[in-house]
């Protein structure tokens, strides 16, 4: 009843109201005037395609809506270029993730993110517990590869600074991810995408680039990243 209140009031659907209005009284005055009952069923058509159209017209907009921000527009499929590791740390607001194999491609970046976080709140890395045999295997058994470092020592070099946390987890991770955020939390910022690819290890996997704008899929990888973080564990060397 609501909704129907809503829709009169409206003043963009006067025009169907007044037909359904017109419907309405050319049915009556058939009905009258024949006594057959088809007259009032025409009557009944009109109400139902008023309540149709127009009365459930607002649900419409709103799948309609739901749908439209699952399509990633702005997104853009592209070669992951391992050079633009430097710029995302260079660009960085407030905060930087990155999500990945090993980590082994961050290491020739190692000043820059150390400097980096002289001026950043946050600086998040995650990555599989290559110090773990059993995660090992299932690196192997999962990308037909071993992991590119013998161990996550390397590492160690980035926990020189207080802001920077770095969280492991115990099991294959599906893509490599970069974020350069302004704040993680509220959603903004730019997100490149990788999923891993199985065999030789490189760069040939298409890369796929979101922001905010992306709605439901920078949503997605953005949920994926929180749950994959609180699922991780602080690492220290050994």
């Amino acid at each position: 009843m609501k909704k129907i209140l809503t829709a009169i009031k409206d003043k963009t659907n006067w025009g169907s109201l007044l037909t359904l209005i017109l419907a309405l009284a050319g049915a009556i005055a058939s009905y009258i005037i024949t006594r057959e009952v088809l007259s009032l069923a025409v009557g009944l058509i009109a109400v139902e395609f008023f309540l149709l159209v127009v009365v459930h017209l607002e649900d419409i907009q709103s799948a309609l809506k739901r749908l439209e921000n699952r399509e990633a527009k702005g997104a853009q499929l592209k070669k992951w270029d391992k050079s633009k590791t430097g710029q995302i740390i260079e660009e960085a607001e407030e905060e930087l993730f990155f999500c990945g194999y090993d980590l082994s491609r961050l290491l020739p970046y190692r000043a820059e993110l150390l400097a980096a976080a002289d001026r950043l709140k946050r600086i998040r890395l995650l990555a599989m517990d290559i110090d773990n045999e059993a995660v090992r295997e299932q690196i192997q058994s999962t990308y037909c590869r071993p992991p590119s470092l013998n161990s996550l020592e390397p590492l160690s070099y980035f926990l020189h600074k207080k802001n920077i946390e770095i969280h492991t987890v115990k099991f294959p991770v599906s893509f490599a991810i970069h974020v350069s955020a302004r704040d993680m939390q509220s959603g903004t910022g730019q997100m490149r995408v990788m999923f891993l690819n199985h065999g030789p290890s490189g760069y040939d996997s298409p890369c796929v680039e979101l922001t905010p704008a992306d709605g439901e899929w920078y949503k997605h990888f953005k949920d994926q990243i929180e749950l994959l973080w609180n699922q991780g564990t602080p690492w220290q060397p050994l």
